[in-house]
């Protein structure tokens, strides 16, 4: 019986390699399915909530121009954060403080979504009086 044994022992050993060799695989699968081959982008908008006149954007008119403008633009999703920014006013050579509100959204690299974003800022910049939305590009790799 004693010689047995090791021969069960490896037995065991040989199954617990193969188990492991098939989760290994099938990792390696899945991660190789989740890639993209088109390279995939964070888009980040810096909307200021105040007004050329120093008036404060309430947070409905935010929240109106979110649902009809943003939505449609970033059907797919996006965060919105919360936040304060600074700036230096070029005409007063002062510091300027404002609250602000950060659009993220990562998305496929394509001319339509591009177009669509500068529309967005264009919007804002028209109707809410700002000077400027700043956006910012980055590639990133994204896994789901």
């Amino acid at each position: 019986m004693h010689h047995n044994l090791p021969v069960k022992a490896e037995i065991l050993s040989s199954s617990c390699c193969k188990n492991m060799l098939c989760a290994s695989a099938i990792l390696l699968m899945l991660f190789c399915s989740c890639r993209s081959s088109q390279p995939w982008q964070q888009t980040t908008l810096y909307f200021g909530l105040r007004t050329k006149e120093g008036d404060l954007i309430s947070d409905s008119a935010w929240n109106v121009f979110v649902v009809r403008q943003v939505n449609p633009v970033f059907s797919s999703g996006f965060t919105v954060i919360h936040g304060e920014g600074s700036w230096m006013d070029a005409r007063t050579n002062r510091l300027v403080t404002e609250p602000v509100r950060i659009v993220i959204h990562v998305h496929k690299r394509n001319s339509r979504l591009a177009a669509g974003i500068d529309s967005l800022r264009a919007f804002y910049k028209k109707n809410f009086l700002q000077s400027s939305v700043l956006r910012v590009d980055k590639k990133v790799h994204v896994h789901f």
